[in-house]
């Protein structure tokens, strides 16, 4: 058989399997804070572009083998934009705006695609046995990658069963009817007196018109963790996380097991049982803005999703992301479950909301009436020590905190005034935030960490009736929903010690008690 013959009974699919890996590699990387289905559209979206690549490529270029391995050089590098400008060769590069580098390497980009093309469409060469190669290589890449993900998903199912068999035993004893219920998380919210001390911020009349609405504020709140997986994972499970950290160990990092948790809690598993239906928010916080277990989504249709954002950010269209895209998207996301929240009032009872506004926490996207910020540079979710690896100005960043709390507190009152208009019945409504600020958080040093402030926090709550006896000032997010299973339901729950655990990034499992230091 002549090797023309074998060119022509050759299958070029190395640019849909180097495309794949993209999201895979991605996924891999991410596959702690993650689940499959947040990968789900972007793998659509990157494989139609993928088919609009190589068919436009095609078009130009008869030569089959020739415009299959352009299409793989031109969608390996867009989709490894992001990590190429990171290489050390181009350290040298200024940073005046933080977008100078970024445009830099996307000329090196351009020009390297333009090379690949002359050179490619120049030579006489069929490219078949490279395509052979490239397929082989792309195939490869491909297997690991989906072996790697099948394998932790089974593994962070064992675990995550196995926690959920600890907390079996907690089960609610039912009455005819029930309030809705609405789990409200600001992002980073901080406690008046830390609002006041360390950003300079008068909270008292957003604090007083909740109090006037007959919320319970509880004034001295703390956090149980600073790490948002860690402080929803043990209020969602009414409990602390000492079991899963002595399964996973000090040193480990995976929070695969955290994710599972988090999608199948205590608070789904009993208000199931008891008739309830679920609402969430899409495309709010990674960690359970597509639960499985929603009944109702209040759809938003802008955006791509944190995971899709996370790809694009990668490519050169992070270029574009930078004239305010990325940062309009954010606004988006927030603003809509403003907007929307009232609505679901008017939802068939029983329902459970549970929406988690990634604010006031980083990326700061707005000032306190509300118009769009001009931060430089990229936008990241990160906060603390890893937000300051980005964005240095720690008075910024207090400045920039300051501003968006201000708002983000308007738009909560507003919303909290909707539900309550809007409700057949008096609901229950917490408001609550994960964690507080991070201007003083180091990530891997527990001792130069400001305690305070990052544990601190905002946590308020209103029930159907003014008996709020088994409230108090003092109450951390592990008893809050002890407190309401015991309203609702005549449970009897005991309440937990209010205690502070302290985790590195690097080490979620590792925790270090320093309940001392909060107070």
């Amino acid at each position: 058989m002549s090797s023309s013959q074998n060119k022509k009974r050759f299958i070029n699919f190395h640019p849909y399997l180097f495309s794949l890996f993209s999201v895979l590699s991605l996924y891999t990387y991410n596959k702690d804070l993650l689940s499959p289905a947040h990968a789900f559209w972007p793998t659509i979206l990157v494989l139609s572009f993928t088919t609009a690549v190589y068919l436009f490529i095609r078009h130009f270029i008869q030569n089959p083998e020739k415009a299959a391995l352009l299409s793989s050089i031109l969608l390996f590098t867009f989709f490894s934009f992001g990590h190429c400008i990171k290489l050390p060769f181009l350290s040298f590069l200024p940073m005046f705006d933080g977008n100078l580098n970024y445009s830099i390497g996307l000329i090196i980009w351009l020009l390297f695609i333009l090379i690949c093309t002359i050179s490619i469409t120049k030579s006489r060469k069929n490219f078949w046995r490279i395509s052979s190669y490239l397929n082989t290589v792309s195939l490869i890449l491909v297997v690991i990658s989906t072996a790697n993900i099948i394998f932790y998903e089974i593994r962070s199912k064992d675990i995550s069963e196995l926690i959920t068999k600890t907390n079996s035993s907690i089960v609610a004893s039912p009455e005819e009817t029930y309030p809705d219920i609405y789990y409200i998380v600001l992002d980073g919210f901080a406690r008046q007196d830390v609002l006041k001390e360390i950003y300079n911020v008068d909270n008292s009349s957003f604090i007083s018109s909740l109090e006037d609405l007959d919320f319970f504020v509880a004034s001295q709140s703390t956090a149980n963790y600073p790490q948002t997986y860690l402080s929803i994972s043990s209020a969602l499970n009414l409990q602390y996380l000492d079991d899963i950290a002595l399964t996973m160990g000090k040193e480990s990092t995976d929070r695969g097991p955290l994710q599972k948790i988090l999608n199948d809690n205590q608070v789904y598993e009993t208000l199931k049982k008891n008739g309830y239906s679920f609402v969430s928010f899409p495309y709010t916080w990674t960690g359970t803005a597509n639960n499985q277990h929603t009944d109702i989504f209040m759809q938003n249709q802008i955006g791509f999703g944190e995971f899709g954002d996370l790809l694009l950010d990668l490519t050169p269209v992070s270029i574009l992301l930078q004239k305010n895209l990325q940062s309009d998207q954010h606004r988006n996301k927030i603003l809509h479950v403003f907007e929307k929240m009232g609505e679901v009032a008017k939802i068939k009872k029983p329902t459970f909301t549970y929406t988690h506004i990634l604010a006031p926490h980083p990326p700061f996207v707005f000032l306190s009436d509300g118009s769009p910020t001009k931060i430089g540079g990229r936008m990241y979710g990160n906060d603390g020590s890893h937000y300051f690896e980005l964005h240095p100005d720690k008075e910024e960043y207090r400045n920039l905190y300051a501003e968006q709390t201000s708002f983000i507190a308007q738009k909560t009152l507003k919303m909290v005034e909707e539900i309550l208009t809007n409700s057949a019945e008096k609901p229950i409504i917490i408001l609550q935030s994960d964690h507080g600020p991070g201007s003083m958080l180091e990530w891997e040093d527990e001792k130069t960490t400001n305690m305070k402030e990052r544990f601190s926090i905002l946590n308020a709550y209103y029930f159907p009736d003014t008996e709020k006896t088994s409230l108090y000032e003092t109450i951390t997010p592990v008893n809050s929903f002890r407190v309401i299973f015991n309203n609702i339901f005549d449970a009897n729950f005991e309440l937990l010690p209010d205690k502070n655990y302290f985790a590195r990034w690097s080490t979620p499992y590792h925790h270090i008690d320093v309940t001392e230091r909060v107070q």
